[in-house]
């Protein structure tokens, strides 16, 4: 079962990031690029950590 989670996880993200490279960031400044990636990594650290703790803890974590 977490097979094709993980293969879903890994197209979405390599789908997002050749779109990003194939259309050269949207004509977007550093800046705006540098706020798009921190924002998609802080999301992606922040859902990381909530299914870690829910899967130690056994509940669900808010």
């Amino acid at each position: 079962m977490k097979k094709w989670y993980w293969r879903t996880r890994y197209h979405a993200l390599a789908l997002a990031s050749g779109t990003l490279f194939f259309l050269d960031g949207c004509f977007l400044s550093d800046q705006q690029l540098a706020q798009v990636w921190q924002s998609v990594i802080t999301t992606g650290l922040t859902t990381l950590m909530s299914n870690l703790l829910q899967t130690l803890l056994g509940q669900q974590v808010v």
